[in-house]
């Protein structure tokens, strides 16, 4: 009888790790897409309300955006597990590491793949945030 409760309790505590990462894979996606979203809203804004370029308009759309996303991930999806100047910039080389790979992926897919240029985009970006959450989740905001 002692054998059978302890799988079982070892088994519940499996269930709860994998049902917590199952969380924070959601709180991370949530955030991400508003972070996305008041990106895009910036821009437009910007766009069409002053005459701002559109590479001005976009870094200040950015900057706004990862702010938000930071905060974000930093209080809510990973509960502030440390110094938030030494995460910013972890999170801030994640954030332009992707930006990089996604281009070179694009690049890649264009140059050897048979995949129009929309699929190839779509493509390139939806890997993206798969790879922002792992760096996040084992470096980025790692305690």
């Amino acid at each position: 009888m002692p054998h059978r409760l302890c799988e079982s309790i070892k088994k519940n505590r499996q269930f709860h790790k994998v049902l917590a990462e199952i969380f924070l894979v959601l709180r991370f996606g949530l955030v991400g897409s508003i972070a996305t979203g008041i990106h895009i809203l910036i821009l437009w804004i910007l766009l069409s309300k002053t005459l701002l370029p559109v590479l001005i308009a976009n870094a200040i759309a950015f900057v706004i955006a990862f702010g938000f996303s930071f905060a974000g991930h930093y209080i809510w999806t990973f509960g502030a597990p440390g110094s938030p100047r030494k995460l910013m910039l972890r999170f801030l080389i994640i954030n332009a590491s992707a930006f990089f790979l996604n281009n070179a992926l694009l690049a890649i897919i264009l140059e050897f793949g048979r995949l129009d240029s929309t699929l190839a985009a779509i493509g390139s970006a939806a890997a993206i945030p798969i790879i922002t959450f792992l760096a996040s989740r084992f470096w980025g905001f790692k305690h």
